[in-house]
C-alpha cells in the first residue's frame, strides 16, 4: 500500500522541493544501506554481514561482506538475498498484528513478552518457515495475506493453526 503512495513518487517529490535535476538524485538499495551503516561504523577490517528486514525494494534478507584496510578502498557487497514475499520481518509483523499490536510499532512488545511464554507453537512455526536446498528459507504462503491485501496479514489457515486473533 505504501509503495503506491509517496514512495513511488519520491524522486519527483525531492526534485520539486529542492529544485534540482532528477539525474542529481541518487538512491542506494535498502539492504545495502543497512549493511554499509553496520560495517562502516564497526572497528573491523573484514566482516560477514546479515541484514534481515520486512522488505526493502524486493530483498527481505541479504548476506554480504565488508572489507577495508590501508591502501584498499572500503567495500560492502551483497552476495545473496531472499526476496519478497518470503520475509522473516513480515512473519514477525504478522504475529504482531495477530496478537493485536500495531505493525511497525508493537514488535518490541511481542519480543519483550516472548520471554514469559512457552514454545507451544514451535512445531507449527517450523512448518511455516521452511528451509530451502540452498540453505535459505521460504514461507508457506498459505498462512499469509500481506502479499495480496492491505487489510490483513494473516490468512484463515493462520487463524485455524494459532487460534482466534487477539484484538486490541
Amino acid at each position: 500500500k505504501n509503495s503506491l503512495g509517496d514512495k513511488l513518487w519520491v524522486k519527483g517529490i525531492i526534485r520539486s522541493w529542492l529544485g534540482i535535476a532528477s539525474d542529481k538524485i541518487l538512491f542506494c538499495e535498502h539492504h545495502l544501506s543497512h549493511a554499509a551503516a553496520a560495517f562502516l561504523t564497526a572497528p573491523t577490517g573484514e566482516a560477514a554481514i546479515l541484514t534481515a528486514d520486512g522488505v526493502g525494494e524486493w530483498a527481505t534478507l541479504t548476506v554480504g561482506r565488508g572489507r577495508r584496510g590501508e591502501g584498499i578502498p572500503s567495500e560492502v557487497e551483497i552476495l545473496r538475498e531472499v526476496r519478497f514475499p518470503h520475509s522473516l520481518g513480515m512473519l514477525y509483523s504478522t504475529f504482531t498484528a495477530f496478537l493485536g499490536f500495531a505493525v511497525n510499532e508493537g514488535e518490541y512488545k511481542v519480543m519483550g513478552l516472548a520471554a514469559y511464554g512457552e514454545p507451544r507453537f514451535a512445531d507449527e512455526v517450523r512448518k511455516i518457515v521452511q528451509r530451502t536446498k540452498d540453505g535459505a528459507f521460504r514461507l508457506d504462503m498459505r498462512f499469509f495475506e500481506y502479499q495480496r491485501s492491505a487489510k490483513s496479514s494473516y490468512s484463515r489457515l493462520f487463524v485455524e493453526t494459532f487460534g482466534a486473533p487477539r484484538l486490541p
